[in-house]
């Protein structure tokens, strides 16, 4: 029995020493913060001032000093200048940080553009034209020649860090061939690089290279999208039109060959829905034609004189 009393009386003695400790730390906050109001009281129009001066002279982090040891202060004009130094602590800082990444994509196209300098030369081409509608570059090309397609990367590159748009489609085209007409090969960029042949490949594995046969009268490449060589051959006393194809495949059809007003023209012995034909025109190149008219041109590999 006097054990539990003992330990009652022990409970309350705590109780009580906690309720005055929580009193007098009451109080002696409430001291401090009475202290720090009214020692900000007595000079506020100098703190005031010298964070105005400290934000007008570009050193915001000095006004936030000279606020900081009054954080208990609910005065109004002292957190508002708090806060105006705070902003400008933090637009410095977000204006600093867009610098860093400007000079960082400069720096970065600067080291592309030197990149692209200093490979080896690549061959000649020039520029038909360069269009930009906003979302998107397009670019058509001249080529002298065919060429491969690390060739094509490397012009392809260069272009497109010219004026760098994400989107940006370039179309290769070979000296006979007309800009929207079909192109010999594209490097796109969506905005990774993909480079397309459309026609056949400067050393494309299916082209004919035998000797000139002597029944042969003529060979012409077609180099559009789709591309294939055409041979024409005499076959007895008529003429046979072999049409090879990218993939390998060929197909062989009887053909006339009348020569009108200066020209030959090539049909099909087969009637054709579409009304194609060729036309064999003065610089021995030949014109692929069907009814609505004019489709491409194949250029001359062999001919017969």
């Amino acid at each position: 029995m006097n054990a539990k009393k003992g330990c009652l009386v022990g409970s309350v003695v705590s109780f009580f020493l906690i309720v005055i400790l929580l009193i007098i730390g009451v109080k002696e906050a409430t001291k401090l913060t009475t202290r720090v109001n009214d020692e900000f009281v007595r000079s506020k129009q100098k703190i005031i001032a010298d964070m105005t001066t400290a934000i007008d002279e570009g050193n915001p982090s000095k006004a936030i000093e000279i606020a900081k040891p009054y954080e208990l202060v609910t005065d109004y004009d002292l957190r508002k200048l708090e806060s105006k130094a705070q902003k400008l602590i933090d637009d410095s800082k977000a204006a600093e940080l867009a610098r860093i990444e400007a000079d960082a994509a400069e720096k970065g196209a600067a080291a592309k553009a030197a990149e692209l300098a200093f490979k080896p030369s690549l061959p000649e081409y020039s520029i038909i034209s360069d269009d930009f509608s906003g979302i998107k570059r397009s670019v058509d090309v001249r080529l002298v020649e065919k060429v491969s397609k690390n060739d094509l990367q490397g012009i392809g590159e260069r272009i497109h860090a010219m004026a760098s748009f994400d989107r940006t489609f370039i179309s290769y085209y070979l000296p006979h061939q007309r800009p929207g007409e079909g192109a010999w090969a594209t490097t796109h960029f969506d905005p990774n690089i993909e480079v397309v042949i459309l026609g056949f490949e400067a050393e494309h594995p299916n082209k004919e290279s035998l000797p000139f046969d002597k029944d042969r009268i003529g060979q012409w490449e077609y180099s559009n999208a789709g591309g294939r060589i055409y041979t024409l051959s005499r076959l007895g006393s008529g003429f046979l039109l072999n049409i090879q194809y990218q993939d390998g495949s060929s197909i062989d059809e009887g053909v006339s060959a009348v020569r009108e007003r200066g020209r030959v023209i090539i049909r099909s012995l087969e009637p054709s829905h579409t009304g194609d034909y060729k036309i064999l025109d003065e610089d021995k190149n030949l014109l692929i034609m069907d009814a609505q008219g004019f489709i491409g041109k194949a250029i001359k590999v062999q001919s017969s004189e």
